[in-house]
């Protein structure tokens, strides 16, 4: 019988939101869905039957609309995931062209559920769930795995199927081993190197950056100058002006003491010359000669070079004529000292000849502040090292590229890692791996025990040391395992299965070692005590080496895990991130703050995690609390993948009336940019870049998407 009416996933994540038709059956070879449509239908594509052309009496597919945002799926979806015919087309038994399988039969491979976004460096899967029903399950992601040398943690995210056909899986996920030349975390930037400088800086490479304020208030260090403030790179002052001598006085009878003016300054205070002046037959009396006081003086000892001797006496004081001559202010950082009204003053040297930027690293530009500042006579200029994206030439960073690749699959793709540009493993829907040489994607035979697996998750050390985990698809009788491979270099061996993960239930792998690698995953408890386990597979040989009850799912498709080594493990948990020690039997709470139903994560050290929740990415540096790096993105993201943390990129997708896209967003220590991607890109899940000089970047998705950059 045709469902009624199941709702399609209005953001195309794990089918999460789409509401099963009530008996609707998963149509016959559904691919996976761009969407992830909802109700009894497998989607292909994101397509579903359409919203008002349902099955037909005895179970056909619905009228052949696409599943888009708002899409029903018809009970029986038709084959690959497109409904039946026009509106009551096929019959009982289903009509041609993908109308739905005989009387509501479910068909032999069901359309997944839209994939969830995957996660680079142990993400965790998309917010599916099981279809119950014919629900279209959505699969968990993962990110990429981490590179080749050492440590590395893979994620992925097991996914629900839908009621026909095994569901999609998220991407699986790595975490990288070491990463490309990247920062460590700065801790708090709040001590400015000086007051012309912002009270908070950004951390750039490791090394706090700070921001010039020009016209605020400083001190210039000298002592005989006022009103200091930040201009051109520096602070200067003006030169106090010594006119406000002391009153003339008598000595005693015969002798008067005068001061010159104008005065100079000393260590911050005004000194006068003082004149001790014989008075006349007069005395000297109320503070005054009574005969000329000036008779006996001589004014020839100016104060400074900005005023002319001989001066003028007057009641045995001496004032001398300023003039405009050269001078010596005494600071090295200013030019053109000039006299003018007695003082000596400076232009501030003009710090506007930076050295030319240059490229840090491949990644990396060096570039100087425009304006600098002056010490000693010598004019310095801040550098900022900013992260390209498209990598860096001549000192500055390329322009952004991205093109699609022809992966000569057409299933939806979940996980992605690789040991160089030229060197990568792509894993999904069925079984799939494909392997790209630098030139071109081919199809890689995998072990006929996973051939129904979603494989969601893929980590490596090597070109010969790559494992990769997968959740059971719907012709699986381990509903609550895992299976586990490994490439050898020469071709992919099954080891085993694993009780995590399973049918609609996440797991991911990270590899640390040769022949070494951890595997996380969800456990199906009692009472609704759902928790996880951690394995550690060595030399083909599965030991329980950590988990709990308590650290558990938030998101039962969400699984992210980054190796460090077998003491520091960073893993997805229960609205929180954990750091397992499987030496010392601990595990440990980054951060105190919730982040939510937390999902793919990527880490550059123990200290400094990024992990996608939801259309936003929140950053841990250490402390109790996580730091909200708002996207601005209306989208889901899914995956997460960095070199440092400072080139950081995410993936994800958003929903038109018509379609679903995907899009890339790239992190560069101070804000996001949406990448440009070839027009007409779909959902894309899993994200890696390459730890090598290229940092060439893969993103891969439904329906074979791959797309490179930048």
């Amino acid at each position: 019988m045709s469902g009624a009416s199941g709702t399609a996933g209005t953001s195309g994540m794990s089918g999460a939101s789409g509401t099963a038709g009530t008996s609707g059956m998963s149509g016959a070879s559904g691919t996976a869905g761009a969407s992830g449509t909802g109700g009894g239908t497998g989607g292909a594509s994101g397509t579903s039957g359409g919203a008002s052309g349902t099955g037909g009496a005895s179970g056909t597919g619905g009228a052949s609309g696409t599943g888009g945002a708002s899409g029903t799926g018809g009970g029986n979806g038709g084959a690959s995931g497109v409904g039946g015919g026009a509106a009551g087309t096929g019959g009982s038994s289903g009509g041609a062209s993908g109308t739905s399988g005989g009387a509501g039969a479910s068909g032999a491979s069901g359309a997944s559920g839209g994939a969830g976004a995957s996660g680079a460096a142990g993400t965790s899967g998309a917010a599916g769930t099981s279809g119950a029903s014919g629900t279209s399950g959505g699969a968990g992601t993962g990110g990429a795995a981490g590179s080749s040398g050492g440590s590395s943690g893979g994620s992925g995210g097991a996914g629900g199927q839908s009621g026909g056909g095994s569901g999609g899986a998220g991407s699986a996920g790595g975490g990288a081993s070491g990463g490309a030349a990247g920062s460590s975390a700065c801790g708090p930037c709040n001590t400015p190197p000086t007051a012309c400088y912002a009270l908070t800086g950004t951390c750039v490479l490791g090394a706090c950056q700070y921001a010039f304020v020009e016209g605020a208030d400083c001190d210039d260090g000298n002592d005989c100058t006022v009103n200091d403030t930040c201009t051109a790179g520096g602070c200067t002052g003006t030169p106090m002006v010594c006119t406000s001598p002391h009153a003339p006085a008598c000595l005693d009878a015969s002798h008067l003491q005068t001061y010159d003016n104008p005065g100079v300054c000393s260590g911050g205070r005004c000194v006068y010359t003082k004149e001790t002046i014989t008075c006349g037959s007069g005395g000297c009396a109320n503070n005054a000669c009574q005969t000329d006081p000036c008779a006996n003086v001589t004014c020839n000892a100016a104060p400074s070079v900005c005023y002319d001797a001989p001066g003028t006496c007057s009641q045995g004081s001496c004032s001398y004529p300023p003039n405009q001559a050269s001078c010596d202010d005494g600071n090295a950082c200013t030019d053109g000292d000039t006299c003018n009204g007695g003082v000596c003053s400076g232009v501030p040297k003009l710090c506007n000849t930076p050295d030319p930027d240059t490229c840090k690293d491949a990644n990396t530009a060096a570039v100087h502040d425009h304006v600098g500042s002056c010490a000693g006579g010598a004019c310095s200029y801040a550098v900022h090292y900013v992260s390209c994206s498209a990598g860096c030439s001549n000192g500055a960073c390329n322009a952004s590229g991205w093109a699609s690749m022809t992966s000569n699959s057409n299933q939806t793709l979940y996980g992605v890692w690789g040991t160089s540009g030229s060197s990568v493993w792509v894993t999904g829907y069925n079984g799939t791996a494909l392997y790209y040489n630098g030139i071109q994607w081919q199809a890689r035979p995998t072990p006929t025990q996973v051939q129904y697996d979603s494989l969601v998750s893929v980590s490596g050390t090597s070109d010969s040391n790559v494992f990769a985990v997968g959740t059971p698809g719907q012709q699986s009788f381990d509903q609550y395992t895992t299976s586990v491979m490994r490439f050898d270099g020469t071709s992919w061996n099954f080891i085993g299965r694993i009780s995590v993960g399973g049918q609609y239930r996440a797991a991911c792998v990270g590899a640390y070692a040769d022949n070494d690698a951890f595997v996380f995953g969800y456990v199906l408890g009692t009472g609704g005590n759902d928790g996880a386990s951690l394995y550690r597979v060595t030399n083909g040989t599965a030991t329980l080496v950590g988990g709990a009850a308590s650290l558990g799912f938030s998101n039962q498709t969400q699984c992210g895990i980054h190796v460090f080594s077998p003491s520091s493990i960073v893993v997805t948990g229960n609205q929180q991130v954990y750091l397992i020690n499987t030496v010392a039997k601990t595990t440990t709470t980054l951060g105190t703050t919730s982040i939510g139903q937390g999902g793919a994560l990527w880490a550059d050290s123990t200290s400094d995690v990024f992990i996608i929740s939801g259309s936003n990415v929140e950053q841990w540096s250490g402390g109790p609390s996580w730091n909200g790096l708002t996207t601005g993105f209306s989208g889901t993201l899914g995956g997460v993948w960095g070199t440092s943390t400072n080139r950081v990129f995410a993936t994800g997708w958003y929903n038109t009336t018509t379609a679903t896209f995907g899009e890339v967003l790239f992190w560069n220590g101070v804000g996001w940019t949406v990448q440009t991607l070839p027009a007409g890109t779909g959902r894309l899940l899993g994200i890696w870049a390459s730890p090598q000089a290229d940092g060439r970047v893969f993103a891969v998705g439904s329906n074979g998407t791959i797309v490179t950059g930048p």
